[in-house]
């Protein structure tokens, strides 16, 4: 059994009030895309948009499926997210990293490494340790479109309640977030979503 630290990541979604935030456990022994698979799931989000991050020095890595379509000039200053043998705790280093989840309107995160915790076994899965704030729907038109989601909702008197409501198909309260429920989706979903970031399709 390989053993290595296990590192307390904060992920924090810019540009949005109340700070709707993560904070998760992860061994140094994965990847960036691990780590980024993890952070869009925990916020509820379905991790199969192109993401890329971008370092404290400037360099950046990008999704897999996005590096396979790079020409070999354009891969010069930029790294897929799956390389292998990397030390995650060296990329913070220099400060937080910059993570975009490049949905329609795009979100922004940052990650900053709060601590070392313990050692841990390098195959121990990602799990998310606290956190607060729903994640916004990722649909929602980016931090504009989540304030008129959140000011909406609590205005049943509004004009666009009843088309945002029918829009959600399910309860949305901003305040609410459940440990439990952020790692039962990574537990179920973040070993396809790695797949299909590094295919393009589905595990079979």
């Amino acid at each position: 059994m390989a053993i290595t630290d296990s590192l307390l990541i904060r992920v924090t979604l810019q540009d949005v009030e109340p700070a709707v935030w993560r904070t998760l456990n992860v061994p140094n022994s994965k990847d960036l895309l691990s780590l980024a698979v993890s952070s869009f799931l925990s916020f509820g989000w379905d991790a199969d948009a192109p993401f890329h991050f971008v370092l404290p020095n400037g360099g950046k890595v990008v999704d897999p499926t996005q590096w396979s379509k790079l020409s070999t000039i354009e891969q010069i200053d930029k790294a897929p997210a799956n390389a292998w043998e990397q030390n995650l705790w060296l990329y913070f280093e220099s400060g937080p990293l910059t993570l975009v989840y490049e949905t329609e309107i795009p979100w922004t995160l940052e990650l900053t490494m709060d601590a070392h915790a313990t050692e841990c076994d390098a195959d121990d899965p990602i799990f998310v340790a606290y956190g607060a704030m729903a994640g916004p729907p990722e649909w929602c038109g980016g931090k504009e479109g989540y304030r008129f989601l959140c000011e909406t909702i609590a205005d049943p008197e509004s004009p666009s309640y009843s088309d945002v409501v029918e829009r959600l198909y399910v309860p949305f309260n901003p305040t609410f977030f459940s440990v439990a429920f952020a790692n039962d989706r990574i537990g179920v979903n973040a070993k396809e979503c790695e797949q299909y970031y590094c295919t393009g399709d589905d595990e079979e």
